[in-house]
């Protein structure tokens, strides 16, 4: 039986690696191509999102240097070289570790005795790179000063916008870890509210949320865990607190799950108890918005479009002076990012692409209703990747 049991883990271990190849080898396509489209010789990525997002590779004190052509190199510290190695399942990726200090016995191939900066102007060098794009713009700015200092004018070209641009437009496999990702987090919170009672705290509710996300089997949560009720869910970035649940309260409830790197994004508020007609009329606007948001979604519109949909049904209810923020945004490795659904927005939604639709309604001191779904343009249209109920009475 153990030995069953051990062929099944390999062959899925094994199973995973392939997928891992798959969702990765193509991205460092892309970003040759911009080097192409850009005539640079070189790229330097040094955001973890982006680096990521290329390689797979999630990992502590990285830089990623990809020429035009030929392989990539990715400078890691020697605590994160063996991890790298593992996770890596590129062909044409070498992990490169870096140090400056003496380690007595650790040895790599590629070693470079140097800190992270001049190790980076070493392989620079070795590679005869004069025209480099890079993301610093995406990256701290004492980071970046740092990177530049050692580049110097061989930096040419910010391409951190044209990399946004790449990673707004999902890939089979990326939709697929995001879908995975949406179920996660749904049968996390379908578990938890149904553990409802009152006198449990925002913070117990948010660490049970937290735990069956992981028991279903989430690298971790996308983003910290808002769970608001009834006042506190007027703050739209609300943090749990020691607020405990009374009955006819509100349950604002925005999380997300991480699955293969790729990020969820759901929120839900659920009535514990009968609701009162006026809480009942909001509840019902909110739903109509995103509805009408989402019915609005389709290649070639404009982010500020989409946006207006929804921001005029609250108007429709006198109540979109309590709309304090954008319509939505897009997901993919970072639970933010391009396109943006916003007044005033240009991004142009494209097939692919999968986005936010979250209008809310924000009464200070008395209470906050968002409803939240995670929605994939589609030629046709869109598809909802999230499926609970909006409206949820317990």
């Amino acid at each position: 039986m153990k030995l069953i049991a051990a062929c099944l883990i390999k062959i899925a271990g094994t199973a995973m690696i392939l997928e891992v190849e798959q969702m990765v080898e193509p991205k460092l396509h892309k970003l040759r191509s911009i080097l192409e489209r850009e005539g640079l010789d070189a790229a330097v990525i040094t955001n973890p999102s982006n680096i990521q997002y290329f390689t797979g590779v999630s990992v502590g004190g990285s830089i990623l240097v990809t020429p035009v052509d030929g392989s990539s190199q990715l400078l890691v510290p020697p605590l994160e070289y063996h991890r790298a190695m593992r996770l890596s399942r590129l062909r044409d990726l070498e992990i490169r570790p870096y140090y400056k200090y003496n380690l007595k016995g650790f040895e790599a191939p590629g070693l470079i005795r140097k800190g992270v900066y001049e190790a980076l102007e070493t392989v620079v060098e070795e590679l005869g790179a004069k025209r480099i794009g890079s993301d610093l713009s995406a990256s701290p700015a004492a980071h970046a000063e740092r990177v530049k200092a050692r580049l110097g004018n061989r930096l040419e070209k910010d391409i951190a916008e044209e990399i946004a641009r790449e990673r707004s437009v999902k890939d089979p496999d990326e939709i697929e870890a995001m879908r995975n990702a949406a179920r996660v987090a749904e049968k996390a919170l379908s578990k938890a509210i149904g553990e409802l009672k009152e006198g449990i705290s925002e913070l117990e509710l948010a660490g049970l949320i937290e735990y069956y996300m992981r028991m279903n089997g989430a690298e971790e949560y996308a983003f910290p865990i808002i769970v608001a009720f009834s006042e506190n869910a007027a703050y739209p970035h609300a943090t749990p607190s020691g607020r405990k649940l009374r009955r006819g309260d509100l349950v604002l409830v925005d999380l997300g799950a991480r699955i293969n790197g790729y990020c969820s994004d759901m929120t839900r508020t659920i009535v514990f108890g009968e609701p009162a007609r006026r809480t009942r009329q909001i509840y019902e606007a909110v739903v109509e918005a995103v509805e009408e948001g989402i019915n609005a979604i389709r290649p070639g519109k404009t982010g500020s479009e989409v946006d207006s949909h929804s921001r005029r049904i609250l108007e429709k209810y006198g109540l979109s002076k309590y709309f304090i923020h954008a319509l939505g945004h897009g997901v993919g490795v970072d639970v933010h990012e391009a396109p943006r659904l916003s007044p005033g927005s240009k991004d142009t939604l494209k097939e692919g692409m999968i986005v936010t639709v979250e209008p809310g309604v924000y009464v200070p001191g008395l209470l906050g209703i968002r409803v939240e779904d995670m929605v994939l343009v589609r030629q046709e249209g869109s598809e909802v990747l999230t499926s609970l109920q909006r409206i949820w009475v317990v």
